[in-house]
């Protein structure tokens, strides 16, 4: 809030002190000169000074007429700089409003028009990639990965493209895949790794391992993904070129099943049928080996 003071600094300021404080000492001149001047001085000051002789009549009206002077032009100059602080200061406000509001419609726009999906992976197998007779290709890998998907949007979709993002643990250096809908199979795999309603545990010679059966994300145009469809299913991704770090120390290309599970640095990205990406964030994931079987 403006004080007083304030008010009456910003009308006068140091300026009209200077200004009346020289129209003083011109008013006063002779007075000075005739006190304290020498008197050589006071003959070169009479000679000098043609002007009438002032006295402190004219100094008040000087006085009042600048005061005066100095009160309208500083008055108009502090209320239009208050009157341009409050213009911009609602300016402002209008366009944080504007923004606000901006924002919201598109996020209103985003919910009408754009599927906003979520990913989340559950679980993850890796395989040497093998061809249609099932030779293996050492250089090559193949991740199983099961998908949990939600559509938060009321925009129902299908899923266009699946693709895998991979990092060793604690390295920088990515390498990408592609996925597709896995084939129903099942998965062999030990059974401390991963066990759900859809595993059979088999012993064998006095060792167990479990088989998991695996089928399709089940996401297509007769049942899209629609807004709050929680879609759980298996995707199976090849990355070309790339044996992770575990599976290159034993030197293996059918590694045992009973290798040890590992973690890696691992995100999916989806692209749904109008084009959007989604990002299911990165997440480190552990990662058993597997062997697939088609059914």
């Amino acid at each position: 809030m403006l004080t007083r003071g304030e008010h009456y600094k910003a009308i006068f300021g140091p300026w009209w002190a200077v200004v009346n404080g020289l129209w003083a000492l011109l008013s006063s001149a002779d007075t000075l000169v005739a006190k304290y001047g020498s008197v050589e001085f006071k003959k070169t000051w009479d000679e000098a000074w043609i002007t009438p002789k002032w006295g402190w009549k004219i100094w008040a009206i000087g006085l009042l007429a600048s005061t005066v002077l100095f009160a309208l032009e500083y008055s108009f100059r502090h209320t239009r700089r208050i009157l341009d602080q409050a213009h911009n200061g609602r300016k402002a406000e209008v366009k944080k409003v504007e923004d606000e509001l901006a924002v919201a419609n598109a996020k209103i726009n985003k919910l009408e028009t754009m599927p906003d999906i979520s990913g989340e992976i559950l679980v993850a197998f890796w395989e040497v990639r093998r061809d249609l007779d099932g030779m293996p290709w050492s250089k090559h890998s193949r991740y199983y990965i099961k998908l949990r998907l939600v559509n938060h949007n009321d925009v129902p979709c299908t899923i266009n493209k699946y693709s895998l993002s991979i990092a060793n643990y604690g390295d920088d250096k990515r390498t990408k895949g592609e996925g597709t809908p896995s084939s129903v199979g099942k998965l062999s795999h030990p059974t401390y790794t991963y066990i759900d309603e859809n595993a059979e545990i088999i012993e064998t010679d006095g060792c167990s391992e479990v088989r998991t059966r695996i089928g399709p994300i089940n996401i297509t145009t007769q049942w899209p993904l629609a807004r709050g469809r929680k879609q759980e299913g298996w995707v199976t991704f090849d990355v070309w070129n790339y044996v992770p770090e575990p599976i290159k120390r034993i030197g293996e290309i059918n590694p045992s099943a009973s290798l040890a599970p590992w973690k890696q640095v691992m995100s999916v990205c989806v692209v749904d049928s109008l084009g959007n990406v989604h990002k299911a964030e990165d997440d480190l994931v552990e990662i058993a080996t597997a062997r697939f079987e088609r059914s």
